[in-house]
């Protein structure tokens, strides 16, 4: 796990942004979201390592693999001036996981069942309005891997938490004077300890946005 300090860097750097492109005013609109979701893994959770016949070597990996589930979240928006925002979000998603058969140096290993994965991302990041209602955004997220499938003793090893990064594209679609219809598509990169690879997971999400402040101006 990296130093507290390198996360939270990037908090910084966005709030200095979003402060130098706007001064703080009654024009400034805080969003409040409350959203459910699909959150769907792209690649596999973990490989696991077989062993060949007579106990020597490795013969090959077999993926854990992690189907889709459903997530939750809510996000806190601040629209500092008419394109510009600080966007921090929490989403947390439960999926269940396959545990395959691997050569265990005699023969094939029976399936070893499986288990659920809970995952909760913490991301902070800036949106940037391309439109009234389009916008794209970036930023950095922690990730938390917890749940059955996670144990000391078992294939997929113990729970933990590392840091990645976020890439987002949504719809804000204005309903009445504080309410607004809010849809967003996001892909999450992150490390898991032990694989070389980076992980990444999609984020399908529907929510309604409570608008608090002044009105946003829509982007030129």
């Amino acid at each position: 796990m990296r130093p507290l300090a390198l996360w939270l860097s990037p908090f910084s750097a966005c709030l200095v942004a979003l402060a130098t492109t706007q001064p703080c005013s009654a024009q400034a609109t805080v969003e409040i979201t409350p959203f459910v979701g699909i959150f769907s893994p792209t690649s596999a959770l973990v490989s696991i390592s077989g062993t060949c016949l007579g106990g020597v070597g490795h013969c090959g990996t077999y993926p854990v693999t992690q189907s889709g589930g459903r997530a939750v979240g809510a996000r806190l928006t601040i629209w500092g001036g008419s394109s510009l925002a600080f966007d921090l979000s929490l989403t947390s998603a439960s999926t269940d996981v396959t545990i395959p058969a691997v050569p265990n140096g005699f023969d094939f290993s029976q399936p070893q069942g499986g288990g659920s994965v809970r995952t909760t991302i913490g991301s902070v990041g800036l949106l940037l309005a391309l439109s009234s209602s389009l916008y794209v955004g970036a930023g950095m997220s922690i990730v938390g891997l917890g749940g059955s499938a996670f144990n000391t003793d078992g294939p997929v090893g113990s729970a933990q938490t590392d840091g990645g990064g976020e890439a987002t594209i949504g719809l804000r679609l204005p309903i009445a004077r504080a309410l607004a219809l809010r849809m967003e598509l996001g892909d999450v990169v992150y490390f898991f300890s032990g694989e070389a690879s980076p992980h990444n997971a999609l984020t399908l999400s529907l929510g309604s946005s409570i608008v608090v402040g002044g009105q946003r101006k829509a982007a030129r």
